[in-house]
């Protein structure tokens, strides 16, 4: 495959994903402000809720500039940034969930926050590496060369 292609359908799906993930999140804000404090990362309501409502928008936004390719090494910094944080805020939750259940670690099943419901702790950790792998390569490719709009 060409690489210039696999580029742009590295930087579609990780945007399309991003519009997903962020549409299901802004779809029940409640329900993703409860996910978020059973992270325990955040001890002040006013925090917490500020994330709970930027955060869909924020991951909304940058899966639309994926999508249009605009501004593409920053989108794509951010969205590493942001899958980085997030394998780690799932890696310790499961820990915490697999101290306290006593199961072993791939057995440990739980919500989140990601918009897809329940799931396989060990599976969503190699699905969040994978799209932070895409997004240094999106980051780090020659082919994100561009100004900040592709049309100039």
């Amino acid at each position: 495959m060409n690489v210039r292609l696999a580029h742009h359908i590295a930087r579609f799906l990780l945007g399309a994903m991003l519009l997903y993930m962020g549409l299901s999140k802004a779809g029940d804000p409640v329900n993703f402000l409860k996910l978020l404090r059973e992270y325990g990362m955040l001890a002040s309501p006013q925090p917490l809720n500020l994330v709970a409502a930027w955060l869909p928008w924020w991951e909304m936004v940058c899966g639309l500039l994926l999508m249009a390719n605009i501004a593409l090494r920053g989108t794509a910094l951010i969205v590493a940034g942001m899958f980085l944080f997030f394998c780690v805020a799932i890696l310790l939750r499961a820990l915490e969930i697999q101290s306290a259940m006593g199961i072993a670690f791939c057995a440990v099943r739980f919500d989140c926050g990601c918009g897809a419901g329940e799931v396989n702790v060990c599976r969503k950790l190699l699905e969040n590496s994978a799209w932070f792998a895409i997004s240094c390569w999106l980051l780090l490719s020659r082919h994100s060369a561009r100004k900040l709009f592709p049309w100039w």
